[in-house]
């Protein structure tokens, strides 16, 4: 067994009453009053109808709640947690709640196009046994720009490799086969960023992937979201260095950037002794790329 089962991601308990055609969608939430509307409203009005649709408060103090009883969809319910536990923990109690063989993650600030799930689905049917997540692109609404991009390759197949580089499969995008959960368990809930990054990584240990390219959803970028706090960032990756140590050390390319990039973090906040470490690491597990570490580091050190 892999240590990524006893290391902050338990599998998902298997039940008995699963059904094989439903679609469980799992929609986290805190203090999203003025978005949540839009993102569940994408998510009822799905092509495919055979839906489970269910929603995390994770503990807001706003009017969150009641916006979603608003919804008025009988496919609809609603969990409430005490506190807030964050994103990653909210997902988990939704998916432990859940009885489809597929479960789906919408973000609470994101939209879906109406017949993202049956296109999905479609693929899946279309599928190989082995394919255990279906994901698509997406189009940043603020940026203007479609992922995957014209220069960025469409990533499909056994993806392991790739995905230790960078993730590219976003969370809302993805539809993910219930077992691929039993089998290599759920959210890392110490992660203060990259939790999807780090549960596809290990859904790619065994199973395989499928795209389907093509914009089903619409991202918005929220001030003050996860994805702007660079102390997570990095505190992130160094959990992640130290969960695939092994991964890293058989790609020593892919190890060489993640040391470089977690070096670089360091010496943006000024802790030069912690970043030169990690920056001397990429340089061993990489000497060819020794003038562009030492340039970036550089850069870093500047606060470029």
């Amino acid at each position: 067994m892999h240590d990524d089962l006893k290391n902050g991601s338990p599998p998902l308990a298997h039940r008995d009453d699963v059904d094989a055609n439903l679609v469980s969608v799992i929609i986290p939430t805190y203090n999203r009053a003025d978005v949540i509307g839009r993102a569940l409203r994408s998510v009822v009005r799905q092509t495919l109808a055979n839906l489970e649709i269910i929603v995390v408060d994770d503990g807001s103090t706003d009017q969150t709640s009641m916006v979603v009883a608003g919804i008025g969809d009988s496919r609809v319910r609603i969990i409430h947690l005490e506190r807030n536990m964050g994103g990653s923990a909210a997902r988990n109690r939704g998916i432990e709640a859940s009885r489809g063989a597929y479960i789906a993650f919408q973000d609470s600030d994101d939209e879906w196009a109406l017949d993202k799930l049956e296109k999905q689905m479609a693929a899946f049917a279309r599928a190989g046994e082995n394919v255990g997540v279906v994901y698509s692109g997406f189009w940043r609404v603020e940026q203007r720009k479609y992922v995957p991009g014209a220069h960025d390759p469409v990533t499909a197949g056994d993806i392991h490799r790739q995905l230790l580089w960078r993730n590219c499969v976003g969370t809302p995008t993805a539809v993910v086969k219930r077992k691929c959960l039993e089998t290599h368990g759920l959210f890392d809930e110490r992660l203060p960023r990259f939790q999807d990054w780090d549960l596809f990584l290990r859904i790619s240990r065994s199973y395989q992937f499928m795209i389907v390219d093509e914009p089903l959803v619409l991202v918005h970028s929220m001030a003050g979201s996860i994805g702007t706090n660079l102390r997570a960032r990095l505190d992130a990756m160094e959990i992640m260095l130290e969960k695939y140590d092994e991964e890293y050390r058989a790609d020593r390319a892919a190890l060489a950037r993640m040391q470089q990039t977690i070096g670089c973090l360091h010496c943006r906040f000024g802790e030069i002794r912690q970043g030169a470490g990690h920056l001397c690491s990429a340089l061993v597990a990489r000497p060819a790329d020794g003038l562009r570490v030492m340039y970036e580091g550089v850069r870093a050190c500047l606060g470029r």
